[in-house]
């Protein structure tokens, strides 16, 4: 049995990169949406705010740590006690 804090299988390394892809995806449209309203509307502050924070969520984070992610994956899936 492997060590599931150590070692990431290709599957979930394929899963975790898809997952992060759309959610990036769906943040860079959110902000799209936001720039649009602000433009339409006469006090686009709040928008432009709103557009600035998921732009910032779509940026990737080469910082996150995936390892409690897995754990809590594995435990879920009853794999781990």
């Amino acid at each position: 049995m492997t060590n599931p804090i150590t070692e990431i299988t290709p599957e979930f390394q394929r899963g975790w990169d898809a997952a992060l892809m759309a959610v990036r995806s769906r943040h860079e449209s959110e902000a799209k949406k936001a720039l649009i309203r602000a433009r339409r509307n006469k006090f686009p502050e709040n928008f432009e705010r709103e557009a600035g924070v998921h732009q910032g969520s779509a940026e990737p984070k080469t910082t996150f740590d995936r390892t409690p992610v897995a754990m809590t994956l594995l435990i879920a899936a009853g794999e781990l006690p």
